[in-house]
């Protein structure tokens, strides 16, 4: 309250109390008299007393554990700033702009891209020879060579005794061959198709080849991976299942009393070109599946091939089972290019009294 507000009212009650104020009876005008006496000084001294006790300072310890505090500013734009003020805001504060923080938008063409590189002819062909290398280091490995011996030792003793022509052969032209029921033999003996390379060879390229021109249709990226997984299995798997052809020297039923018995270099039949040729598109697509329905499906139809050239007394069950082996090692070594981290594979180890087939599944 300023002091000109102060002297007219302590005026006007002085003049109230002399004049004004007659009606009342004497009592009551000495009372009043009284009243401004004692109460016109205290209400004069009122703001002094409150801006005394507004102004008290804090004691030094309470001041030094008020932790400072973040104050909000209001600009005149609208636009609240959070300043670190420790003391209170006053009217005669100013905000230097230039020290401000900037605010610093990022460009959107400076943002990383999630767009999947394109595959271009280039890329694709160097790719694909660091994949055909990766697929030769995995299959002659001290692993895989160890598995290819065990699969050799194996269709070596069906081979050389009498399983192949006694145990099987003998038993399928009497119960299958010789049967009444001649749609049994024709159904099994279409899958032959299957093997031809003629056929096979020119779709697995062709598809692996097209991969730039796939890669934007439906199940195109599958497609072409399915081709390169075919084709590099038929690279990888050919040159010892041709080699194994001429080593074992066998040859075919009816051929010689002793057709199925190892000749090394004597015949070039000890090995089903069509039971390998036939499993490679079934265990490349089995491979690049997790349902184990349609994985186990697929396993289940790479074996027609080989079946159809027993059915059709062409060869042994062991030559078409060393066939369908190999394209089995080929593949894995394939797969395990694809899928370096694959938590499960089949690996053979030493024995005192041979080799064994181990299974192990890391997680």
């Amino acid at each position: 309250m300023s002091t000109a507000v102060r002297y007219i009212c302590l005026v006007l009650l002085v003049l109230g109390v002399s004049s004004g104020c007659s009606t009342l009876p004497t009592s009551a005008s000495s009372s009043a008299a009284a009243l401004a006496e004692t109460n016109v000084p205290a209400m004069l001294d009122l703001p002094e007393k409150v801006a005394s006790i507004q102004e008290k300072p804090k004691p030094a310890e309470e001041a030094a554990e008020e932790p400072a505090r973040e104050s909000s500013v209001q600009l005149a734009s609208a636009i609240e700033y959070e300043t670190p003020f420790q003391s209170s805001w006053d009217e005669s504060t100013s905000i230097d702009f230039e020290t401000l923080p900037e605010l610093k938008i990022e460009p959107l063409d400076s943002l990383p891209s999630f767009e999947k590189e394109r595959v271009t002819y280039g890329s694709m062909l160097s790719q694909q020879w660091a994949g055909i290398c990766s697929d030769y280091a995995e299959f002659y490995s001290a692993s895989g060579m160890t598995l290819l011996a065990s699969g050799v030792a194996v269709a070596g003793v069906m081979a050389n005794t009498g399983f192949d022509e006694k145990a099987i052969r003998d038993g399928y032209i009497d119960n299958v061959v010789l049967s009444p029921y001649d749609d049994v033999y024709e159904t099994l003996h279409k899958p032959k198709i299957l093997g031809n390379g003629k056929y096979t060879i020119p779709l697995f390229v062709g598809l692996a080849l097209a991969e730039p021109l796939l890669q934007d249709l439906p199940l195109g990226p599958e497609a072409a991976e399915w081709g390169w997984r075919s084709t590099r299995t038929l690279l990888v798997g050919a040159p010892p299942m041709l080699a194994l052809q001429r080593l074992t020297g066998a040859g075919r039923p009816d051929e010689t009393p002793e057709s199925s018995e190892w000749h090394p270099l004597r015949d070039t039949n000890g090995v089903s070109g069509h039971a390998f040729m036939g499993a490679i598109p079934f265990i490349s697509a089995a491979k690049m599946t997790d349902n184990l329905w349609l994985k186990g499906g697929l396993y289940v139809a790479s074996t027609l091939p080989a079946i159809s050239r027993v059915n059709d007394d062409a060869h042994y069950f062991s030559q078409v089972a060393l066939g369908w082996f190999l394209a089995y090692l080929a593949e894995t070594a394939v797969d395990h290019s694809y899928r370096p981290d694959l938590s499960y594979h089949l690996f053979a180890y030493p024995q005192p009294n041979g080799v064994g087939i181990g299974f192990e599944y890391a997680h």
